[in-house]
């Protein structure tokens, strides 16, 4: 299922968040293993790389604790959220993103027959490029194949070129994968609802890994546990 496109009105005055649900491990919310989704598998000759494309459809998740929130992280390429979170996005006209169902079919210590409904969230806005003075660099491209990779180990914090960010509310950017970034509008709703599992940095201070080194960058402006 997708959604149209809002484009937001003043690019110029623009900030920019990192939404992310909360790690896996010892923190007191599920992760998801992935157990089973649609993929495109690419072995390219010219390159020797092997990497998957994702591709709509159904995702299969096991769950590692019964414990839930809106947002759900997971071994899989973006992030899940419960239809709630879906239903409020749309009634702020959040755009810019399709949807595929999840189904859990494991829970260690649960029953995923009472867990809510969860939708995998695949973000299609665009950023574009960074602008050269977040430090990432291009490491390997493939014209064969269209596998690209990029160093970030010098990162100085995700800065969006506003003219070639399409105006959507979520997005991408080339660089960093499937990172989503969201604008103001995003962030403020997330913390108006209290929404759970899910933190938001606010891009230009993010480092990447060096958040995780007593060096790392500021707390992020909203962190829900």
């Amino acid at each position: 299922m997708s959604t149209r496109k809002r484009l937001s009105k003043d690019k110029k005055s623009s900030t920019f968040y990192v939404l992310d649900s909360l790690d896996g491990g010892p923190g007191p919310y599920a992760w998801g293993y992935l157990k089973d989704a649609p993929y495109e598998r690419i072995e390219c000759d010219k390159c020797k790389s092997v990497w998957a494309r994702d591709l709509p459809g159904t995702v299969y998740l096991e769950l590692d604790k019964p414990k839930v929130g809106d947002f759900l992280g997971s071994s899989v390429p973006n992030f899940s959220a419960t239809e709630r979170v879906v239903e409020i996005f749309k009634r702020h006209k959040i755009m810019s993103f399709e949807t595929d169902p999840v189904e859990v079919v494991k829970v260690k210590g649960g029953d995923p027959s009472k867990l809510p409904k969860y939708q995998h969230i695949r973000v299609t806005g665009s950023g574009g490029h960074l602008l050269p003075k977040s430090g990432v660099w291009l490491e390997k491209e493939c014209k064969a194949c269209g596998h690209v990779s990029y160093n970030l180990d010098d990162l100085q914090g995700f800065f969006i070129d506003v003219d070639q960010w399409d105006g959507s509310d979520m997005f991408h950017v080339t660089e960093a994968g499937v990172t989503c970034f969201v604008t103001q509008r995003v962030a403020d709703i997330i913390q108006e609802y209290e929404l759970t599992n899910c933190k938001l940095f606010n891009a230009e201070h993010d480092r990447g890994w060096k958040m995780y080194t007593p060096k790392g960058s500021p707390p992020p402006i909203y962190y829900e546990k």
